[in-house]
């Protein structure tokens, strides 16, 4: 169960689910399995009272978002590394500012990282994978849909 509601945006991202294959990912090294949905959050920490309909009437439209892969990092963490593709949004980072000041938000990171997540691994696992990870330096992505996670877990697309 989530403490906070966070609104994502989801992308299609050609070969996504061969990638645990593709860069040699032993079981044993992650925290829990690979992503399966590439998302970038938005924002999180969302009050259980804020009303995803409301959101999908004040969120600019997908064809404004252009998200840019700059690299390949990671989030080290004391019980784990998030191994991460760096992505770049003017847009993104706008409407986390937007939201953040008109909602009622706990905010857990207080500088907006936009960020495609790879996968959750064990602390000082994740170096060996950074250097296999290969991608088109600033490959332009765009999302396909926004997605509200509840405090509860549900879900609302938009």
């Amino acid at each position: 169960m989530l403490d906070y509601g966070c609104l994502m945006l989801d992308f299609q991202i050609k070969g996504w689910s061969n990638l645990k294959q593709y860069i040699g990912v032993c079981d044993d090294d992650l925290v829990k399995p690979m992503l399966q949905d590439p998302h970038c959050t938005v924002c999180h920490g969302f009050s259980s009272e804020v009303d995803p309909e409301y959101l999908s009437k004040i969120c600019p439209s997908l064809g404004l978002f252009d998200f840019v892969i700059t690299d390949v990092g990671c989030f080290k963490n004391e019980d784990s590394d998030v191994v991460h593709f760096v992505l770049k949004s003017q847009t993104a980072t706008a409407l986390n500012s937007v939201l953040i000041n008109t909602f009622n938000v706990t905010v857990t990171h207080p500088e907006y990282t936009p960020h495609m997540t790879i996968g959750f691994f064990k602390a000082n696992c994740s170096d060996k994978y950074l250097k296999k990870i290969k991608y088109q330096k600033n490959t332009k992505i765009r999302p396909y849909r926004y997605r509200y996670s509840y405090p509860s877990g549900n879900e609302y697309y938009f």
